[in-house]
């Protein structure tokens, strides 16, 4: 069994006779586990993860990382986490478990998202675990949301179902259901500005996820261009150093960003820039489409298997 592990490992981070990249990607650490977000890790699964790399990688910050990508000395067993969208549990959750193995990470958060209560899925989400409406139609579908079942099966098919319409389209269909449903205030999910200065310390890494998590391939270049540009300009105001990195809203290459936004983002001066492409890399071409994964089983086995899955992505071209 440990031989197992062993070859898992091995090749899910990239070794062998090059040295590679792996970057993993998060979003949010809960402090107990949400049956409405299953796929979202809490903080014992977080904490176990943590040490399952800390034990079989060479954990780097993602700047300095790129930096030895650059100049062809990345270590073998290689890794970067990451975080986007900036929820408040990121400062609250993650980063004690990270500190506490001396663990450091990338954050990218959008700039008129800070502070803000919620993004369209937390919205669907809060309002399908409040309402006293028991069936919901959409998509010429019913569905029974009055089980935990039932809402989960619910909240699976409508995000498939929003990201595959235009935007003004999808927000429509969004509050109209939670018109429907209602919307009970909650505190704010999203960092501010003065916990986001908080996080940016002690090799913790704040980065641009855009102004508005617009998917760049959804808007007219121009626009794209002010969200790459001006978040950066505003975070850097916030936390008085510079942003290096940005990462693609949603992230998918080519549906979601293409070499023209890629170009637009080195532009603004950028260092780096994050994919959501499974892959590991080394490349200083890949500089601005950097490979990530989510490790998303909980379990030894489901966490060891992901990373070897990707290890035979890492040649994929973007």
């Amino acid at each position: 069994m440990k031989a197992l592990w062993k070859t898992l490992f091995y090749f899910g981070s990239g070794l062998g006779d090059n040295n590679y990249l792996s970057i993993f990607i998060y979003h949010r650490v809960l402090d107990r586990k949400d049956p409405l977000r299953l796929s979202t890790v809490d903080a014992s699964e977080f904490s176990e993860q943590m040490e399952w790399i800390k034990n079989h990688f060479v954990v780097l910050p993602l700047y300095e990382a790129v930096d030895l990508i650059k100049q062809r000395r990345l270590p073998r067993r290689a890794a970067s986490i990451t975080f986007d969208d900036g929820y408040v549990d990121n400062l609250t959750v993650a980063s004690p478990i990270l500190k506490s193995y001396g663990m450091p990470a990338s954050f990218y958060v959008s700039s008129k998202l800070i502070g803000s209560r919620a993004m369209w899925n937390d919205r669907i989400i809060e309002s399908v675990r409040q309402t006293s409406v028991d069936v919901l139609e959409l998509a010429g579908k019913t569905f029974d949301i009055k089980s935990v079942l039932g809402k989960q099966v619910f909240l699976e098919f409508f995000e498939d179902h929003y990201k595959s319409l235009p935007l003004v389209e999808a927000d429509r269909l969004l509050e109209g259901l939670i018109s429907e449903m209602g919307e009970l205030p909650h505190e704010p999910l999203f960092m501010n500005e003065k916990q986001i200065r908080e996080l940016s310390s002690n090799r913790m890494e704040i980065g641009s996820h855009g102004q508005h998590h617009k998917i760049l391939s959804a808007i007219p270049a121009a626009q794209a261009e002010v969200e790459i540009t001006q978040s950066k300009k505003d975070i850097e105001k916030i936390i008085d150093r510079e942003v290096k990195g940005f990462a693609y809203p949603n992230g998918k290459a080519p549906e979601d960003f293409t070499s023209e936004h890629s170009g637009l983002v080195a532009n603004a001066g950028y260092r780096y820039a994050l994919s959501t492409n499974y892959g590991c890399s080394q490349s200083s071409d890949e500089l601005f489409k950097l490979k990530r994964f989510t490790p998303w089983k909980p379990s030894k086995t489901g966490f060891l298997a992901s990373m070897f899955l990707n290890y035979w992505y890492y040649q994929e071209s973007l």
